[in-house]
């Protein structure tokens, strides 16, 4: 089966945009990127290299709007534009580019909002057996008919017919003869984003689906119910329609949680209570810099490294502070060398960390460390079963190990009045962290995590 590698967008209409302002539709912003800019970069996550875009009155403020634009580069999609104005149908407009389809090909709709996932389906589509697979959505079928396909040379076949795209023949026409040729296949994307944006509500539920996604199966209890919607909330209201990258982001959270420890490492009681509070400010804003980044397409190895490097940092130095500060306010000189032994646990965990994503995976994501014991394509959580007493015992001390969790409480211990349980808990964790950070290198896991990664590109 030939992996689709081709697509093209018809941007023909005389449409505006869902708000009404007079624009054409393909360039409707929505999460923050125009809808065209948007589709584009979604087609290059899925393997598509080239993109034709077919253009007609408004083909100079698209070609303004894409011309000149890095990302497309950087994703590695080719992007090009094709004045289509005396074009007298879609369908003639299409088979004017015929020779430039050489191999199967995306067909979409500039209008057209949809998700990666949606997009992976169509572009894995075997048209070896029905030559033109079409989305939709059984509940709306209205929404995404005709919106996006997979098809190759029986499509353009059907349509230089003779008689067909002498004017008043239309692509709508050639699938209506293909679809009563039984060469048609219905592919059910209902329970994905896939939707024309022809409307306000239309706009608004695609931004809504967008966000949603967002949502991770890493996310720790405090993630899912507090910091999750907060962040979504900061990054739809006030950041997509910005200029301010993720990079920028990660900084500045970062700035507000360094200071927050300052204020920690100060010893009195209202400043350690306002600097939990602002470390835990730091783990809610964390969230808006991937966020924005995987809504903009802005992520980067670089900004991958940056935000985790900010994160261990503070977790540290957290530590060491929270532990003097307790000293300090109970008189107790035990809880500062709680604080060092959090410093020291995360250190080596970090270093771990640190050395095996580097060495195995070049990159700054986390997400990708696989523990000795560890499924190469499982998370953390699912090698512990939620069913039985211990296990449910295990799920919950993982849980009290998240990042977002313990900064919330933290923030409340100290708020109680009760940091020593907090410097205690935080100990208990640092440590835990360290000790299976050397049993994993004197297990094998890095070069257990070598062999994964070699076996997966042996079968790719």
């Amino acid at each position: 089966m030939e992996r689709i590698r081709q697509a093209v967008i018809l941007a023909l209409g005389h449409g505006v945009d869902a708000a009404g302002a007079g624009a054409p539709a393909a360039l409707d912003p929505v999460a923050g990127l125009p809808l065209i800019k948007r589709s584009i970069l979604t087609l290059a996550r899925v393997g598509v290299t080239r993109v034709d875009v077919l253009v007609g009155r408004d083909g100079d403020t698209i070609r303004t709007a894409l011309n000149g634009d890095p990302q497309y580069a950087r994703a590695g999609i080719n992007v090009g534009l094709v004045d289509c104005y005396d074009a007298p149908s879609d369908a003639t407009a299409l088979l004017g580019i015929a020779d430039r389809l050489t191999g199967p090909f995306l067909l979409l709709a500039a209008d057209l909002v949809f998700d990666v996932t949606v997009a992976r389906t169509m572009a894995a589509a075997d048209l070896s057996v029905v030559g033109v697979h079409v989305a939709v959505d059984h509940q709306r079928p209205d929404r995404v008919a005709g919106g996006l396909l997979a098809a190759g040379r029986e499509l353009l076949d059907c349509l230089a017919e003779p008689g067909r795209t002498t004017g008043t023949g239309s692509l709508a026409d050639g699938l209506v003869d293909l679809a009563g040729r039984g060469r048609i296949r219905e592919i059910d994307v209902g329970n994905q984003l896939c939707d024309r944006l022809d409307t306000a509500a239309a706009r608004t539920r695609a931004e809504s689906l967008l966000l949603a996604a967002l949502t991770k199966p890493t996310d720790g209890w405090a993630s899912r119910h507090l910091n999750r919607p907060i962040s979504l909330w900061v990054t739809r209201r006030w950041l997509l329609g910005t200029a301010i990258t993720p990079n920028q982001i990660t900084v500045f959270a970062g700035v507000i949680g360094f200071f927050g420890i300052w204020l920690v490492a100060r010893a009195t009681w209202w400043p350690v209570v306002a600097g939990a509070f602002l470390i835990h400010v730091q783990s809610v804003l964390d969230g808006c810099d991937g966020e924005v980044a995987r809504l903009k397409f802005q992520g980067s190895r670089l900004g991958e490294w940056l935000d985790n490097v900010i994160d261990d940092t503070m977790n540290i130095f957290y530590g060491l502070a929270l532990g003097h500060a307790v000293t300090v306010i109970t008189g107790e000189p035990t809880y500062r060398w709680l604080g060092v032994a959090t410093a020291v646990g995360y250190a080596i965990y970090n270093v771990v960390l640190y050395m095996q994503l580097w060495v195995v995976h070049r990159s700054g994501n986390p997400f990708l460390f696989r523990w000795w014991f560890q499924r190469e394509d499982t998370y953390l959580q699912d090698e512990v079963p939620g069913s039985g007493l211990t296990q449910r015992l295990l799920a919950g001390l993982h849980g009290m190990g998240r990042r977002d969790v313990f900064l919330l409480a933290f923030f409340l211990l100290c708020a109680a009045r009760l940091p020593q349980v907090a410097i205690a808990w935080y100990a208990a964790v640092a440590a835990t962290s360290g000790l299976m950070a050397i049993v994993h290198l004197l297990a094998g896991g890095l070069a257990n995590d070598l062999r994964m990664r070699a076996a997966r590109r042996t079968v790719k």
